[in-house]
Formats: C-alpha cells, structure tokens, sequence
C-alpha cells in the first residue's frame, strides 16, 4: 500500500471498530495488488459492508473521521449499488463502494475486480469466506458466438453512418459523443476480441480499457493517435476514418483467427458510403 494512503485507511479502520453500522471493511484495487500495484496517482478502492447504506451517502461525519476532504459526491457502480467519492488533501482520492450486509445479491457483480487482490481490512463476521468465494467465481474470457460477434461489426458499421450525418448537419456535439464514445466502446471490445485471438481465453485484457497499452499489440496503440476527435466538422470526420480502419483491421484478423464469417456487405456499404461523401 502506498504510504501517502495509510492514515486513512487507519482511520477507517478505527471508525469501522466502533460503529455498528460497518460489519466489515475490504480494500480493493490497486493498493491491494502485487503487480500494476498503486503509485502516487493512485486511489484508494474499498468495499464497505454496512447496515445502514443512506448514512454513509447522506452524512458527513464518517468521512470528517478519516481526514480533511474538499470534494465529496455519490455515484452509482458497476454492481447497481451506491458509492461515495471523496478527495481528501493532498488530492489524495478514494472510492467508498457501499452493500447492504444482510443483502450482499450483488457482490458477484465484483468478482472481476475483487479476484485479482483484495485485503481485509476489518471483519466483524463472515465476509472474509463471502469475499473468498466471490474471488474464486470470476468468469474467464469466454469467445462470443458467431452472431454476436457480427451483430458488433453491423452496429459499428451503422454509427459510422450516423455519426457521419450528424457531422453534415451540424450537430458537432453528438456526433463527437458518438465517434470518442459509443464508437470507441464497440473498438476496445474488438481490440479485446482480437487480443485474445491473437494470445488466448486466459490473456489478460482487463476491463474498461485499464492499462490497454501494456496488453494491446504495439502496432493497434500506435493508432490511437489518429482516432480521436477535435471539435470540428474536419476533425471528426478525419477521426470517424481513422476509427474504421483500426476497426477494420482487428475485426478482420479476430474473423480469420476465429474462423468467422465478416459481414462484408455493412463494411462496404458503409465504407463506399463515407468515402462518396
């Protein structure tokens, strides 16, 4: 763990000890983690177990205990449930995610993030063996099938369309929203289909992007350079480009490897089309 973070997670740890409201306290994330372990930019991740959940969003007094804080807002998770951010001094920040500890139907929801490290940090009963099992039941990288596989090619190949229009008319803003957002989520899943076409089930992708430089070919990082918009008709549609034919590219190669059929009729049509326009 990196020193800059121990005094509040002893804080939290001492608040934890005397309230009834925590059963138990697990750290995740990068300061539980042996390898891409935390570093001075790093957060502090924490799963709280607790049997009041509006408390801990509406009150302020648990997280004055743990130090001085200047931004403080909640936000919904991955998991459905809720969770505060806070930046405490020295723009040191941590996530608080929160369950209900006589609920816990959502926890498996975490098992991506929780398998890879996790520390107990303060438990009052039996979370210690529910955390270890929700460790052990994450999923592997699992192939789609054939259908899905081209569904997400039709889908791209539809935006590059759509955007493409909003760009014509004027409509900057949704158009960018569309190319740096939706666009950029169907690639990763492409880029991650590819790398575990290329290297296998068990290669390690991540999630949600995280450390894509280390994982992704060299050749596909070295691309992202061009993908990415400026707020300009030119721009987005050298962007829109740029986006099809890293696309192209790794979705092509992940068919091959995979042994799919490429519905080439949307990548042409939408190809001869952006390219007429």
């Amino acid at each position: 763990m990196n020193s800059r973070y121990e005094d509040i997670i002893k804080n939290l740890i001492k608040y934890g000890e005397t309230s009834e409201l925590i059963k138990a306290e697990v750290l995740i994330g990068s300061q539980s983690r042996q390898s891409n372990c935390a570093d001075e930019y790093s957060d502090i991740d924490v799963i709280l177990f607790v049997s009041d959940i509006d408390f801990f969003i509406n009150s302020d007094e648990w997280i004055n205990f743990l130090g001085k804080y200047y931004i403080s807002f909640v936000e919904k998770t991955v998991s459905g449930g809720m969770e505060r951010r806070v930046f405490f001094e020295n723009a040191i920040d941590a996530d608080f995610i929160f369950l209900q500890a006589d609920d816990i139907s959502r926890i498996d929801e975490l098992s991506e993030i929780v398998s890879r490290a996790y520390k107990i940090l303060l438990d009052k009963t039996n979370f210690t063996d529910i955390i270890r099992n929700v460790a052990k039941s994450d999923k592997p990288f699992s192939i789609p099938s054939e259908s899905e596989f081209q569904n997400l090619i039709s889908e791209f190949w539809f935006h590059v369309i759509w955007s493409a229009k909003k760009v014509m008319r004027g409509e900057l803003w949704s158009a960018i929203s569309c190319v740096d957002g939706h666009m950029k989520e169907m690639l990763l899943k492409m880029i991650e289909y590819y790398s575990h076409a290329l290297h296998g089930a068990d290669y390690d992708t991540w999630h949600s992007g995280r450390f894509i430089e280390h994982w992704s070919e060299p050749w596909v990082v070295e691309e992202f350079h061009n993908i990415y918009a400026g707020y300009s008709d030119k721009d987005i549609m050298k962007a829109i480009s740029a986006t099809m034919n890293l696309f192209q590219k790794v979705s092509v190669e992940t068919a091959d490897k995979w042994d799919y059929q490429y519905p080439v009729i949307s990548d042409k049509y939408a190809t001869e089309w952006f390219n007429n326009i």
